[in-house]
């Protein structure tokens, strides 16, 4: 194998980055980034689905995929005297989507996501699946191409 670029681009919280099936039957692999981004009170997972090619990078869009916001847990309250009562512990609110995608040779693709809620332990589907599109992918790629020089008349 022959190293014929580099990409860089400023560093969105990703995590990891996954070798993709070849979701536009090109032939050609895709790559998919995971990133965890955490703000307070909400973390959230997103990804994001490019191609490498001899044009460059192609962007195919990115989403949300895990949504968990914490919730404020109230104060314990106490009657004058007596000791505090115990808290109370409220979960936090959990979401998350599957993205699918129909295919197929020279035909545009087609995304679908279905929704779920974390319920406790187990997860709920809460919706039926549907069209979804993707978002448009932000990210700034830089492609550091590795110079060729050509022989000088000393070189061999």
């Amino acid at each position: 194998m022959k190293v014929l670029a580099h990409y860089v681009y400023p560093y969105q919280g990703d995590k990891f980055i996954r070798k993709s099936a070849d979701i536009n039957r090109n032939g050609l692999d895709e790559i998919a980034v995971f990133s965890e981004l955490s703000t307070n009170p909400t973390d959230r997972h997103l990804f994001r689905v490019i191609k490498f090619s001899s044009a460059g990078i192609e962007k195919f869009g990115s989403a949300e995929i895990f949504t968990q916001t914490n919730r404020k847990q109230p104060l314990p309250r106490s009657d004058a005297g007596r000791r505090p009562a115990l808290m109370i512990y409220i979960p936090p609110d959990v979401s998350a989507q599957k993205i699918f995608v129909k295919s197929g040779f020279g035909k545009k693709l087609v995304f679908y996501s279905q929704k779920f809620e974390r319920n406790g332990d187990d997860w709920a589907k809460t919706g039926q699946l549907s069209r979804f599109k993707l978002l448009t992918d932000l990210t700034n790629y830089i492609e550091i191409v590795k110079a060729i020089f050509p022989k000088g008349s000393g070189d061999e």
